[in-house]
């Protein structure tokens, strides 16, 4: 949309006006952000997190039978590794004693649903889809392994990815049929009302194994040709005052300005807030890569490719290795067709 000049430039707005760009979270900012102009406003902002059953992980007998079966102390999972270990562990198939029928759940009936939950895995195994040249590195030993560590989870879910959207895992979790679930903190307000409801335990909030969630939100941008910019600067203003975030984080459970997060009745009530704002300080950006003078790649596309890498293994019985070889050569040619034409990884 910037490329095609379809969004204003509100820079001078952000930076020389009488805005107070210290009331938003920074992270929230940089996704209205391209190169070093500023073209929207954040209105949601978020990240994903990890929801547990904390009731089952504080159950005297389940953490004396998680201990007897991997010699650890049972305790939200930090790594991708233990993730796994913890999904199985409250899998019936694998655990005939577990409380939940499946450990987890993994949303991807979409590209746009997909993408993020391979992403987090591959950021935090150390992978990209392009090197600081950016040049495709789709076919990485990193990548493989992230590819790896998600066939493993599959193991511990009901239905296959591109079966399952993110409000059935959301669904799933909230009727007690999973232990865990990796989700949008957009969603926290319905999971805890929704478990308190239906009166299964409580939910703890941790930040996702591997620290590495994906930056998600909401921005509003100006048409260029408005003659009502002012008008969109008042309420661009208005939207971050104290008392209007503490009014869109009680409808929405969130909110992009600060305060909220920061407001111990609202921590009382919202407890996710604390490690939402922890997560905004480790969230990656989906944007694709830039280069002057050549043309933006739609982000779109290049998931595309991403996605393709799972589905050729779980329907089309590629090897990881030939999935990942395969789409690089896809993502060489998108890259090439929008001015990338710079020697490629192998």
């Amino acid at each position: 949309m910037i490329q095609n000049s379809l969004l204003a430039d509100i820079s001078d707005f952000i930076l020389r006006s009488n805005f107070n760009r210290s009331l938003l979270f920074e992270e929230n900012l940089k996704n209205c952000r391209h190169e070093d102009g500023y073209y929207g406003m954040p209105i949601i902002g978020g990240s994903q997190i990890m929801f547990y059953r904390k009731d089952l992980f504080e159950k005297r007998e389940i953490i004396k039978d998680f201990k007897k079966n991997f010699q650890l102390s049972l305790r939200p999972p930090k790594t991708w590794t233990e993730f796994n270990g913890i999904s199985r562990f409250f899998t019936r198939e694998y655990n005939p004693q577990s409380l939940t029928a499946f450990g987890t759940t993994f949303a991807g009936i979409t590209d746009e649903e997909l993408a993020p939950e391979i992403l987090i895995r591959l950021w935090a195994y150390g992978g990209a889809l392009w090197d600081s040249y950016n040049r495709p590195c789709l076919n990485t030993p990193q990548n493989a392994k992230a590819f790896e560590s998600i066939l493993e989870t599959l193991h511990y879910t009901e239905n296959a990815p591109f079966e399952t959207s993110i409000n059935h895992t959301v669904d799933d979790f909230c009727n007690g049929k999973t232990a865990m679930l990796i989700t949008y903190t957009e969603y926290a307000a319905k999971i805890s009302q929704s478990i308190h409801n239906n009166i299964i335990g409580h939910v703890g909030y941790e930040l996702i194994p591997g620290k590495r969630p994906a930056s998600i939100g909401w921005n509003l941008g100006l048409n260029p040709t408005s003659p009502h910019a002012d008008l969109a600067y008042r309420y661009f203003n208005w939207l971050c005052q104290k008392d209007t975030s503490f009014y869109i984080t009680i409808l929405d459970g969130q909110s992009t300005a600060i305060a909220p997060y920061h407001s111990q009745e609202l921590l009382k009530l919202y407890p996710w807030l604390a490690i939402t704002e922890k997560s905004f300080h480790y969230t990656q950006r989906r944007n694709g890569p830039l280069k002057k003078n050549a043309l933006i790649i739609p982000q779109n596309q290049i998931e595309q490719i991403l996605c393709n890498v799972l589905s050729n293994i779980l329907i089309d019985n590629l090897s990881i290795a030939d999935a990942l070889t395969g789409n690089q050569d896809e993502m060489k040619r998108l890259f090439a067709a929008y001015g990338y034409p710079r020697p490629f990884c192998k």
